[in-house]
């Protein structure tokens, strides 16, 4: 088993990042104040580092495109007071990237308002690039027809106590680009509601995903900690290695949390309940398909529809102290011919089972608590199969 050293790695850089967004983050007062009908753009051109633009409440119908230190303030009780109102149908509502032969790092914040892209606007929310910076603190980026939010390239960003949602896609973080997010919530997402892709390193903390997808991709680092979820799907592919603590995932559907390809997973003290089985196989947790690692501590697997945790191909899992109960199939569940008899009624098994798929990886681990039918809390069809797993109760 590797160790997940590249999710250290990107703790350190993201704790970096936290201490720049920090420093740069005064208390200003307004310096420039415009009422519903000013152009925020032309006070945008004519601000410079230190001026804090104020928004009366009202709608702001322009596309803004932004490439200096700045900060957007919205006056109003809540963010919904002030909105700015893309109408475009090539352009982001928001544009952040360096200027044509500037690669000054900048940052472009936002506090307390709205940035609305409905229609006819057909594009993405905000969109960075360069060197480029964003905070955002209480701001909700609705209504997108593509990205809430993209990063792409270098950029670095800062999300705090706020809402994204209303729209096709949630955020996006490509090539190097570097993201937090605290206190956040992800909602009313049609498809993907998080994507961490490429070299781009994410954490996250206290966040709530109401539906839509989360994935990392390429040789991304993310972490995750004390944030639900639940009705999502999670997936960690390529060589990404993901990090969830104290997070939950339930109510979803299928296998929730899924590390397939090369990536690394790791949970620790996370919760996967109450999911409903797909079918044939009736997978409702968690899945690795080798050669992708996972290690699992200190986590609850209950009352899933089906199986709790399912092995593929070459997988390796270590799993400790954990407790896998009530779950109406397996606790764990090897991708085996014999085992999936146990669960697919005979005349369906070579329909839909593949050899090619068959586990032959590795599992360890020790304390964990997964009883069998007739047991307090047993599992339907039974603790593990195939029996050598027992040993990881041991």
């Amino acid at each position: 088993m590797r160790r997940i050293t590249g999710v250290v790695a990107g703790v350190l850089v993201l704790a970096v990042l936290a201490s720049v967004f920090a420093a740069a983050d005064q208390d200003v007062e307004c310096t420039i104040t415009l009422q519903p009908g000013d152009s925020i753009q032309e006070a945008i051109d004519n601000a410079d580092g230190a001026d804090v633009i104020c928004l009366a409440p009202g709608v702001y119908e322009e596309i803004l495109t932004i490439s200096r230190d700045i900060k957007i303030r919205g006056t109003g009780e809540t963010p919904g007071e002030v909105q700015i109102k893309g109408t475009s149908r090539t352009k982001p509502g928001v544009s952040i990237a360096s200027s044509e032969g500037n690669e000054e790092p900048f940052i472009a914040a936002f506090e307390n308002l709205t940035l609305l892209n409905r229609y006819p606007a057909k594009f993405h929310g905000v969109e960075l690039g360069g060197v480029a910076g964003l905070k955002l603190t209480g701001v909700a980026v609705l209504g997108s027809m593509r990205y809430a939010l993209i990063l792409r390239d270098s950029t670095t960003a800062e999300i705090s106590n706020s809402t994204i949602g209303d729209s096709e896609y949630g955020i996006k973080a490509a090539d190097s680009c570097t993201l937090i997010v605290s206190d956040t919530t992800f909602s009313d997402i049609d498809e993907m509601a998080f994507e961490v892709t490429s070299s781009a390193s994410a954490t996250l903390e206290r966040c709530d995903f109401s539906g839509g997808e989360f994935a990392a991709g390429g040789s991304a680092v993310v972490v995750v900690v004390d944030s639900i979820l639940d009705r999502s799907t999670t997936s960690i592919g390529g060589s990404a290695q993901a990090s969830f603590e104290a997070c939950s995932f339930s109510y979803g559907s299928g296998g929730v949390v899924t590390a397939i390809s090369s990536a690394q997973l790791r949970l620790t003290h996370c919760t996967i309940s109450h999911n409903s089985p797909e079918t044939p196989a009736r997978i409702s947790g968690l899945v690795v398909a080798g050669p992708a690692t996972a290690v699992v501590e200190g986590c609850e697997f209950s009352d899933n529809g089906g199986t709790a945790l399912h092995l593929q191909a070459n997988a390796a899992l270590v799993i400790k102290d954990s407790v896998i109960v009530r779950n109406t199939d397996f606790g764990i569940f090897a991708y085996l011919k014999d085992c999936w008899y146990l669960i697919v009624a005979d005349s369906t098994v070579d329909k839909y089972y593949s050899p090619g798929e068959e586990f032959h990886g590795r599992i360890s681990g020790s304390g964990n608590t997964i009883p069998g039918p007739g047991e307090p809390d047993g599992n339907g069809l039974g603790d593990v199969c195939p029996n050598s797993f027992s040993t990881v109760k041991e």
